[in-house]
Parts: C-alpha cells; structure tokens; sequence
C-alpha cells in the first residue's frame, strides 16, 4: 500500500490542492491525513 504522506507529497507536486470526498476504508488513512495536514478550507470530506 501506498503511504499517505508520499502519496499526498507526489499530488501536491502536481499542482493538486483541493481534496473531496467520502471516506471508505480504503481512503480512510488518507482521509485523516488530509485533514491533519490540509488547510480546512482545501478540503471536504463527507
């Protein structure tokens, strides 16, 4: 499995800054890093 962080870091290189979504549990881990690392107003996770 891809680490959160590396995979956030390589979205954020390209220009990614805007994260949506609905967690399950395969994106859950994401999911939590987004919101510990995003601005609150970068993401929306229902």
């Amino acid at each position: 499995m891809i680490e959160s962080s590396f995979f956030y870091k390589k979205l954020k290189e390209n220009k990614v800054d805007f994260y949506i979504g609905v967690p399950d549990s395969l994106l859950k881990n994401f999911c939590a890093y987004i919101t510990d690392h995003c601005e609150e107003n970068r993401h929306i996770i229902i």
